[in-house]
């Protein structure tokens, strides 16, 4: 299974309805999509979202990453997918997400020459994940709103979005709690939005609503001031911009800093990655939540088969399908309310229609 070439196509991602977190509104996002082919003519896709205020990844830089990657693994044997991987994540520093998105290509290419989805390729056995679904930040009203739609369509768990000030952001809670009732699941995520103070004042509030975990309270350098809190919390402190990398990790777990992190693909560096770092996370005993950025089924079929592989993640947050207007991928698993699983065909089992992508780089040599 040589690597024969490697292309990148993007496409326009937009929203049913803008979403709002602390630092920014998000109405759209341009995505950039891999197309790995081996030789013989199997094809693998990956995929990596723009996220300049996460991962410092733009459009055209990660079309450049791609290319230097490219060079580096045409003409490689991907059945040596974890040599490919390393390969790929030393070709340069950080750009996670396009990296990420190489790796998840030669995955799913490697996967359907053996006949396996992605998820058994990387040492699963199937199953179901269950997902919450994310509330955009908005007025107490809006957000009560929202959370009675979802848990109408099937939702258990509600993860809120929050922003400050902290007292507006409690009656959000609090307004969302007397909306669905105590049978429903709360999460909430600041976004590094509170100061210490705030989060020290807020966390019994919480407690008492119910609350089951807090997501990034204090900004993602803020480890003393993180490891503090959680000294003082008795709910569950969750790092998402804290921790991209196993060196992260070990910087959160070496000052106390949280209970557990939330693992994507794009801050990883793809599948591959996010299993080895979800793997030395749970070895630390933190526990583990699977999120994504505002990408398509092809992402999110990506982490629901890491999930799925791995079996360690205690919070799933893989909902981003359901805020699109339309995507250029099909298939990948199926969603019954919030439960999701895996399609047990080869790869990640999604359908791509290139015709609704503007292909940016092709690259190929391939000889014998």
């Amino acid at each position: 299974m040589i690597i024969r070439s490697v292309e990148a196509f993007t496409a326009d991602l937009r929203l049913t309805d803008p979403i709002r977190i602390a630092y920014a509104e998000i109405r759209d996002v341009r995505t950039v999509y891999v197309k790995v082919q081996l030789e013989g003519g199997i094809a693998g896709w990956g995929e990596a979202a723009a996220s300049p205020a996460i991962t410092g990844e733009t459009e055209e830089s990660m079309i450049s990453a791609i290319s230097t990657i490219a060079k580096g693994i045409i003409g490689r044997d991907a059945t040596a997918y974890r040599d490919v991987d390393e390969r790929i994540s030393s070709s340069m520093e950080r750009n996670p997400s396009a990296k990420g998105a190489v790796s998840t290509a030669v995955l799913d290419a490697v996967a359907k020459g053996y006949g396996l989805p992605v998820y058994k390729l990387l040492g699963g056995e199937g199953g179901s994940i269950v997902t919450d679904v994310t509330i955009g930040l908005d007025s107490p009203e809006g957000m009560a709103e929202g959370a009675r739609r979802w848990v109408d369509e099937g939702f258990r768990t509600l993860k809120l979005k929050l922003g400050g000030p902290v007292s507006l952001d409690l009656r959000r809670v609090e307004a969302v709690r007397d909306a669905v009732g105590d049978g429903v699941k709360l999460r909430v995520d600041v976004n590094q939005a509170w100061s210490l103070e705030d989060s020290i004042s807020a966390v019994d509030v919480l407690e008492g609503l119910g609350v089951e975990l807090v997501e990034q309270p204090l900004s993602a350098s803020s480890l003393m001031e993180l490891s503090e809190l959680r000294s003082r919390s008795t709910i569950p402190i969750i790092l998402d911009e804290s921790v991209f990398g196993p060196n992260d990790l070990m910087s959160v777990h070496e000052k106390g800093a949280a209970d557990g992190i939330n693992v994507k693909l794009a801050k990883s560096g793809g599948p591959i990655r996010s299993l080895d770092l979800a793997n030395s996370a749970r070895s630390l005993g933190l526990e583990l939540m699977m999120g994504c950025m505002a990408e398509s089924n092809l992402a999110l079929t990506a982490a629901v088969s890491v999930a799925i592989a791995h079996g360690g993640f205690r919070f799933i947050d893989l909902d981003s399908d359901l805020y699109l207007s339309g995507q250029p991928v099909g298939g990948g698993f199926t969603r019954h309310g919030d439960e999701l699983t895996p399609l047990d065909s080869p790869g990640l089992s999604v359908d791509v229609d290139e015709m609704n992508m503007e292909r940016r780089l092709s690259l190929g040599h391939w000889m014998r």
